[in-house]
């Protein structure tokens, strides 16, 4: 992690009431490298989210996060937890668990309030400092502001198309060192990133992938930016910050090279549940061989930028397929994982079924059982659902009868035809 985003150590006579601005602070779990769910204690400014050894708050923050530079804070499906969420920074992200779905709820909120709230403030004293006479700030520092806000701007607009303004809306200025431009005044060269224009020395012509262009139209071309699009785009480009469902989930339907990587992802993540509930040791050579990119195992379409241009080129299917051979090579012989299967429950041919096996196979969406795929498209409806249905109405029916719980439990034993609910 960057120093610059580390809050610097405090002396360990300071006490946690002596930090200014708290907003929150409470018990969250954190992921740690052996798959192990560790607590500490969180307190959340204005400025850091901090972490501290439970029952050590008068001692140094062992995690430090400026707020301000926090790229997303989401969900995180792990395991179908609903209390799981992730806080992203540039070279770290936290894979955090609270008590509760609600506590997560308000932990996220309050964090992404706080970012926000620091961003802004972060620009403010942009505009502020820049009215101030260059010996009162030094060149460095006016460097480091105008980074981080132009990061911030270009964040907000990573998958939404750029539009160009005209000129008239930069005042006939240059987007990056706020020369003139236009008419007599030289060149404008437009960012095919942000739709801004600039002056030929901050837009030298480079080319990159455009992510909402590749998001929305499937566009796979270069096109020319200005310095500061790529350096930005250079900045977030292995960071997985494009969720494809939610951005434009019909994508699958048109970029077969993207369906194809979706339907390996979701083998990848069913074959994760093995092998993170077998030993250790199998868990960790599976992080090892995904690493640092461990969200293509459980969060099926979130791509960083470097995912999307792997895609294109083709080297990303063969990577997830070297990866899923030795996992299910791994659940085969397994005496753990093999045991673990699935029997189809329309044909009861005996037969053990894996839900990775997703040719021949197919999953209920709604209960997770597995059957041959022949089965499931003859539109039997699943057993299991099924089942559960019944014994939710025959529970409901004894309730209302206010019979004994021991004459109930007794009478579910018998199960009804489905023909007959």
């Amino acid at each position: 992690m960057k120093s610059s985003e580390l809050l610097p150590r405090c002396p360990a006579s300071d006490s946690p009431k002596q930090y200014q601005n708290i907003l929150k602070s409470g018990t969250l779990y954190r992921l740690t490298v052996q798959n192990n769910w560790k607590a500490f204690t969180f307190v959340l400014s204005r400025a850091y989210l901090m972490a501290f050894q439970p029952g050590k708050l008068d001692e140094d923050p062992l995690l430090s996060y400026n707020v301000d530079v926090c790229l997303a804070v989401q969900m995180d499906n792990l395991d179908d937890c609903d209390s799981c969420f992730q806080v992203i920074f540039p070279q770290d992200a936290l894979r955090l668990r609270a008590e509760t779905r609600q506590r997560a709820q308000e932990w996220m909120e309050a964090l992404k309030t706080a970012a926000n709230v620091a961003r802004s403030s972060e620009q403010n004293l942009q505009v502020t400092l820049r009215t101030k006479p260059k010996d009162q700030l030094g060149g460095h520092e006016l460097r480091k502001n105008k980074r981080q806000s132009v990061t911030t701007s270009f964040l907000s607009i990573l998958t939404t198309l750029s539009l160009e303004r005209g000129l008239t809306a930069q005042s006939f200025k240059c987007a990056g060192c706020q020369r003139s431009i236009g008419l007599s005044n030289g060149k404008a060269k437009v960012c095919s990133y942000s739709g801004w224009y600039y002056c030929s020395s901050c837009h030298v012509d480079d080319s990159f992938l455009i992510p909402a262009r590749i998001v929305h139209n499937w566009d796979t071309s270069k096109y020319k930016v200005s310095k500061q699009a790529k350096e930005f785009l250079e900045y977030v480009y292995e960071e997985p910050l494009i969720d494809i469902q939610r951005e434009n989930p019909m994508l699958y339907l048109h970029a077969e090279p993207l369906a194809t990587v979706v339907r390996l992802r979701q083998r990848l993540r069913s074959l994760r549940a093995y092998l993170f509930s077998c030993r250790a040791a199998v868990a960790e050579d599976l992080r090892r061989r995904i690493f640092p990119r461990e969200y293509l195992l459980q969060q099926i379409h979130l791509y960083s930028l470097a995912d999307l241009q792997q895609v294109i080129e083709g080297k990303l299917a063969p990577f997830l397929g070297k990866v899923i051979k030795f996992a299910t090579s791994h659940v085969y012989s397994c005496s753990l994982c093999s045991q673990k299967g699935f029997i189809c429950e329309i044909c009861n041919n005996g037969e053990i079924l894996y839900p990775f096996e997703d040719i021949s196979t197919s999953r209920c969406e709604c209960c997770g059982a597995v059957f041959h795929s022949e089965c499931k498209e003859k539109s039997v409806p699943c057993p299991r659902c099924v089942r559960r249905e019944l014994q939710k109405k025959q529970k409901s029916f004894w309730r209302r009868l206010n019979v004994d719980e021991s004459l109930e439990e007794a009478c579910n034993m018998f199960e009804l035809s489905y023909q007959n609910t």
